[in-house]
């Protein structure tokens, strides 16, 4: 009754992690009495300092495999993927037998091994595990791939944009932060398709995770070319709060307000938008439009002409000026 307690084979277990799995034991402790399993001598005995080298060896061993496996499980964080995309991750640590430092562990009583045991030869550290070169190659190719990927999510390549949006999502381990970026860039690529219902689910999405202009913006446009002008302003209205110098935002209410009808909150608008935006043609074309629906003729000549003084493609504003009598 000296013992404090017992190993018990557990066999091979399968992290997920390790696919070929670790032999593991288990510790049992409390048994007393009649509970308790009486110990049973090895195939082949051992003298005390023999089998305390074989259990410190079994011991080294399985943590060194539990630390290759934290080291697998770290590709998937978070904070690795931002370090991938720009370029400076580094691979999974390689465990050694100096890192693999076990507790504190009582004594075991003599338990079955698992197999006849040849005698072992005298106790000496066990090789450092090392990273295979498949290992290498596969963080290699991890890298190229989300830097490919997160290239094409940001690209000008709708169809490419939006798989690899997608794929970014499904497969990486994203921060709050980062997920909401590639929902907000899916968002853009799926309205420039057409796809107005999935780009207001994706962009719901990355406000959900980490609000930004961009996302309500490009939601509120969405919602504008589905015919929802009050919802689309309110999108306008949130981005505008979270940046009060937001042009693009007080442009896109201001064109939105003016086609509901709402001809003084669209100037109003339109004021804002030429102030914080004044390098935009689009907004000196959207105050053009309401100057000229509010009967301020010179006021939508003079705004018309700025704006293809900025943008000398711009047709909707040689059209305003055509409207006018005025040669643009």
């Amino acid at each position: 009754d000296h013992y404090p307690g017992r190993f018990a084979d557990v066999g091979i277990v399968r992290p997920q992690a390790v696919p070929d799995g670790v032999h593991a034991f288990t510790l049992i402790v409390g048994e007393t009495g009649a509970n308790r399993q009486a110990p049973v001598a090895p195939p082949h005995a051992m003298d005390p300092k023999q089998k305390a080298g074989y259990s410190m060896k079994w011991i080294a061993l399985t943590a060194i495999a539990v630390l290759a496996a934290a080291g697998a499980v770290l590709l998937f964080q978070p904070q690795v993927f931002e370090q991938i995309v720009k370029g400076t991750a580094t691979p999974p640590p390689i465990a050694t037998a100096s890192q693999a430092k076990p507790a504190v562990v009582a004594q075991p009583a003599p338990v079955a091994q698992p197999a006849p045991v040849a005698q072992p030869a005298p106790a000496s550290p066990p090789p450092a595990a090392q990273t295979p070169a498949s290992d290498q190659t596969d963080w290699a190719g991890l890298q190229a791939r989300l830097k490919r990927q997160y290239a094409d999510c940001n690209g000008t390549d709708r169809t490419a944009a939006i798989s690899a949006c997608r794929g970014l999502l499904k497969d990486g381990a994203l921060s709050n932060t980062t997920a909401a970026d590639v929902q907000t860039k899916l968002g853009v690529a799926l309205r420039d398709s057409g796809k107005s219902d999935e780009a207001i689910d994706a962009l719901t999405a990355a406000i959900k995770l980490a609000p930004s202009t961009a996302a309500y913006n490009t939601r509120g446009l969405a919602r504008f070319e589905k015919g929802t002008l009050d919802a689309a302003i309110e999108d306008f209205t949130a981005a505008i709060k979270l940046k009060s110098d937001d042009g693009e935002a007080y442009n896109n209410r201001a064109w939105t307000h003016f086609k509901a009808g709402r001809l003084t909150q669209a100037a109003d608008d339109a004021k804002q938008a030429t102030r914080y935006g004044a390098t935009s043609a689009y907004v000196w074309d959207t105050s053009g439009h309401i100057a000229e629906a509010q009967g301020r003729k010179q006021a939508a000549i003079d705004d018309f002409r700025r704006a293809l003084t900025l943008d000398t493609k711009s047709q909707s504003s040689r059209d305003g000026l055509t409207r006018l009598g005025v040669t643009p």
